[in-house]
């Protein structure tokens, strides 16, 4: 069934108004603060109903965040830390994400490494990382949700380490958009 559902992640749409399914809202994350350190709230547990929530994110906008900033971060294999670059590309996001007051859902993804329960929770952890930085840079916790989905919907499907590389990644869907009808300056 997961085989049927990965190659609709991509592509599809839904009104930007559209919001979670209290199913999937599961309250709100816990604010980051110095006290408590970085948002560690609830995760998206990985279900068909979250696959069909990533189905129904907004692409248009998912395709503008694509366009404008990207839409992806990379890591090393097991690793969830943020190199450089990726820093980089999160803080031109969160300033994106800002600018359209945008919900999101943020899926982390692995490449095949030494079994299926170390994948899922390095997958995990890249998205918990990337919401961490997320709320570091001034997107309100309640706006961001995570999801790791393991070997899942890979973008390369091959042996070699050039199609591994390319499936150790968070990606960015972006699920509703709160507009007054203006556009970002």
């Amino acid at each position: 069934m997961i085989a049927a559902a990965a190659p609709g992640l991509r592509g599809q749409t839904a009104a930007p108004e559209e919001r979670l399914p209290e199913s999937l809202q599961m309250g709100p994350p816990a604010p980051a603060n110095s006290e408590t350190g970085p948002v560690s709230g609830p995760d998206l547990a990985f279900s068909d109903a979250s696959l069909e929530m990533l189905q129904k994110s907004d692409a248009t906008a998912s395709q503008r965040l694509r366009f404008d900033v990207g839409d992806r971060v990379f890591f090393s294999a097991g690793s969830a830390e943020l190199g450089s670059r990726a820093r980089l590309v999160l803080s031109r996001q969160a300033r994106w994400l800002s600018a359209w007051n945008a919900s999101v859902i943020i899926a982390g993804h692995a490449d095949e490494g030494s079994s299926v329960e170390t994948d899922e929770r390095v997958a995990l952890q890249r998205a918990e990382t990337v919401r961490d930085r997320l709320n570091e840079e001034g997107i309100a916790p309640d706006r961001l949700r995570v999801l790791g989905l393991g070997r899942r919907d890979p973008i390369a499907n091959c042996p070699e380490q050039e199609c591994a590389v390319q499936n150790r990644r968070a990606v960015i869907h972006v699920m509703s958009i709160k507009t007054d009808g203006s556009q970002p300056q």
